[in-house]
C-alpha cells in the first residue's frame, strides 16, 4: 500500500478477485486489480499484458506469492498433488511472473539496469543464479546491466556462477551499493 499511497500506479493480483479488491480499497485510486493463477502461464502473460497496457511500463515487480503444505500433514501423508501445488506457486509461478516482467522492462529504453534483489533463509542462490541466466538467455541476452543481491544459502556458488556467466552483473552484499 505504501507505493500507491505515494502515488505510484500499482497493479494486485492473486487468484480471489473479492479480497484484491478488499485490499485495493485501501490503498488509493492508482490500484488496479487483475485475478490471476501465477501458475497458469498464459494467465501470467495475460497480467502482464494487461499492466503493460494500461501503464505503458513495469518498474517493480514483488514476486511474493507462497504456499506451504498444510501445517498438520506429516511428510509421509503429503500428497504429489499438495507437493506440486507448493512448487507450482513458490517455484513455477515467480519464474513465469519474473520472465514476463523481464519481457517489459529489458525493452523500455529508459531502463539503464536491473536490481535483482532476492532475500530468502533457505533460499538456495545457486538457484537464483541459474534462473536469471536462463532468463537472460530466453530473452536473447541483456543489454544493460544486473545488480543482483542475493541472501541465502550456496550464495557463493551462486555468486560464482554469475560471474562466469558472461552477463553484466555487479554483485552487491546490500542495497546501498
Amino acid at each position: 500500500g505504501a507505493l500507491a499511497k505515494e502515488g505510484y500506479a500499482v497493479v494486485l493480483t492473486g487468484r480471489r478477485p473479492d479480497v484484491l479488491q478488499d485490499a485495493a480499497a485501501t490503498m488509493g485510486p492508482n490500484t488496479r486489480c487483475i485475478a490471476c493463477d501465477i501458475t497458469d502461464p498464459k494467465c501470467v502473460a495475460h497480467l502482464f499484458a494487461e499492466t503493460k497496457r494500461a501503464f505503458g511500463r513495469l518498474d517493480v515487480l514483488f514476486n511474493n506469492a507462497g504456499t506451504g503444505a498444510p501445517g498438520t500433514v506429516l511428510l509421509e501423508d503429503l500428497t504429489f498433488e499438495q507437493w506440486k501445488a507448493v512448487v507450482d506457486t513458490n517455484l513455477t509461478g515467480a519464474f513465469l511472473c519474473t520472465q514476463e516482467a523481464f519481457k517489459i522492462i529489458l525493452k523500455d529504453p529508459s531502463v539503464d539496469r536491473v536490481l535483482i534483489n532476492v532475500f530468502g533463509g533457505i533460499l538456495r542462490c545457486d538457484i537464483v543464479a541459474t534462473g536469471i541466466i536462463e532468463a537472460a538467455k530466453e530473452l536473447g541476452g541483456v543489454k544493460v546491466p544486473l545488480v543482483v543481491r542475493m541472501q541465502g544459502t550456496n550464495r557463493d556458488e551462486g555468486k560464482r556462477m554469475l560471474a562466469a556467466s558472461g552477463l553484466r552483473v555487479t554483485l552487491a552484499e546490500d542495497l546501498k551499493e
